[in-house]
């Protein structure tokens, strides 16, 4: 009888073992569904026990940066020019050899500072009122992390910069943002301003240089001429000539004057010329009027001269695209979210219990 049995049990088609186990698993979660449903129960409890009481919730402001109008750096590029701004009589075109900049220049400076640890650390100070001569705990900049986000733009579309702030209130939310927005526009426009400054005083400091050089240079010539006339004064004297060698009656050529200027023949000019030249040139105080361009080098001066760049302390290196927008509603937690992944992770766990739980008996058994 028993060789029939287990003849009758091992002669089963696999499909009817498998429906048989499977109906035997629905059944026993079906006998323990109060243990799924407990489970759900506390996981859910633990999930509005986090998400209303234990989790604060968190406001955002965001804001969206681009590059500024062309228009808002008139002032800033006043003086900085590489066309003419200026056309003299007889002169090159003057410039100041400066180029000026560009919108997407200025938001460089913008960019840099977005999401730097600079910003950071100063923008963490404020929300948390630390001085600062007060050192600034890792800890606390670690776990306020979140308060400032800086998204860069997505390859496709336009380049505009997000920049959100979170806290646990709208209007603190707003205030942070807007602090943080002030703070780069500070730092942006102070390391801007610097460079544009040291750019000035740089070609300020090469026409100064030049000017002096072109000075020093003509006071050398001026004595290498009073030189030529003194040596050139002697011979006339020796040789008595008194007056120019050649006659007014007829022009003298190019070539009859060549030696008259350039200096090979200078005693012709007769001694009274010599004295008189030699006195203008001993007695000039200054050789500024006949050092080509230094007028024009003089006027470039005076313009970058002009260049004022503490009245840009209010520049603005980006543009607002857009107003702030400061959500009505907390962005976190979620509390839906929350208590639904609560009841599938009890009903989950609850499951696995019962499995267990079957598993062992079978085992045991």
């Amino acid at each position: 009888m028993s060789d029939t049995h287990r003849f009758t049990s091992t002669s089963c088609p696999p499909h009817q073992t498998d429906e048989i186990d499977l109906v035997t698993l629905l059944r026993s979660l079906w006998q323990q569904k109060l243990l799924i449903i407990g489970t759900m129960i506390a996981f859910v409890t633990i999930g509005v026990f986090y998400a209303f009481v234990i989790a604060k919730p968190r406001y955002e402001a965001t804001v969206y940066l681009d590059e500024p109008f062309a228009g808002s750096l008139a002032l800033l590029n006043e003086g900085r020019t590489l066309r003419p701004i200026q056309q003299l009589p007889n002169t090159a075109s003057l410039t100041t050899n400066l180029k000026p900049y560009t919108p997407s220049e200025i938001f460089t400076y913008t960019k840099h500072f977005l999401g730097s640890d600079t910003l950071q650390q100063q923008q963490i100070r404020y929300v948390l009122d630390i001085s600062k001569g007060d050192a600034l705990p890792i800890q606390e900049l670690q776990s306020n992390g979140w308060r400032i986000q800086a998204v860069p733009p997505a390859a496709k579309g336009r380049q505009l910069y997000r920049i959100s702030a979170y806290a646990h209130t709208q209007q603190a939310a707003q205030d942070d943002l807007i602090h943080y927005l002030k703070l780069l526009q500070q730092y942006a426009t102070d390391t801007l301003l610097d460079d544009s400054g040291s750019d000035t005083q740089l070609a300020i400091d090469n026409i100064q240089r030049t000017l002096q050089e072109q000075r020093v240079v003509a006071r050398e010539q001026r004595q290498d001429q009073i030189a030529r006339l003194k040596e050139a004064l002697q011979i006339a004297r020796a040789a008595d000539l008194e007056q120019p060698q050649f006659t007014v009656a007829q022009a003298p050529g190019q070539d009859t004057l060549r030696p008259y200027i350039d200096g090979s023949a200078l005693y012709a000019r007769g001694i009274q010329a010599l004295e008189a030249e030699l006195k203008i040139l001993e007695t000039r105080q200054s050789d500024d009027a006949y050092i080509d361009s230094l007028r024009e080098y003089e006027a470039q001066l005076r313009l970058l001269q002009a260049i004022r760049l503490d009245q840009l302390s209010d520049f603005m290196p980006y543009r607002l695209d857009g107003e702030m927008y400061v959500s009505d509603s907390p962005v976190s937690p979620k509390k839906f979210l929350i208590l639904a992944l609560a009841a599938i992770l009890g009903a989950m766990t609850g499951t696995f219990l019962v499995l267990g739980r079957q598993f062992w008996r079978t085992h045991k058994g």
